[in-house]
């Protein structure tokens, strides 16, 4: 059922996936992530870990809103031992088997913290298009899935996240961003 519902719809949703000590280690690891940007106005590399800013326009390579505001950190697992075991987790690897990717593999890992009504949104998109086409080619031939996890409660008061239904349908879309 979950893979026909992610063949069919580009998405499903996974309740409880995790335990709520999966989830406060997560949680505690992207606070700890997060500190360690507290003091930055522009994009930066801490310890291999990516620090996005949030800019006024969201426009990369502009100065932060004030120091600390944070969009998001990528590659969070080479900072942190949490994010990087989780990885390798057999639930998450068995997950992504199940909606049908061959071979699972991390192609990044990313902890979106952009603060509601601040800047700008993520306007509509398609992942693979921000993605060395290295890796688009293992996509294509392995399969790929975005694997999404709220740390916390998500809403349209606090900018919540949306998946649009059927956009994984007839590959790459051009899309202006």
């Amino acid at each position: 059922m979950i893979r026909e519902h992610f063949e069919r719809e580009g998405w499903t949703l996974i309740e409880r996936f995790l335990t709520l000590g999966d989830v406060e280690s997560l949680r505690t690891a992207s606070d700890e992530l997060a500190a360690k940007g507290a003091h930055l106005v522009a994009d930066a590399e801490i310890d291999g870990a990516r620090y996005h800013v949030q800019s006024a326009s969201g426009r990369r390579g502009e100065d932060a809103i004030h120091p600390g505001a944070l969009r998001k950190i990528t590659f969070a697992s080479s900072a942190s031992a949490e994010v990087a075991l989780f990885r390798n987790d057999r639930r998450v690897l068995k997950l992504i088997e199940t909606v049908g990717v061959s071979s699972p593999r991390w192609i990044v890992d990313q902890i979106n913290l952009k603060a509601p009504r601040v800047g700008t949104g993520f306007p509509w998109h398609q992942d693979a298009a921000f993605v060395a086409w290295q890796q688009r080619d293992a996509i294509a031939k392995y399969g790929g899935a975005n694997l999404v996890i709220a740390l916390d409660r998500a809403d349209e008061v606090n900018g919540g996240f949306e998946v649009l239904s059927g956009t994984h349908a007839g590959g790459a879309r051009n899309f202006d961003y």
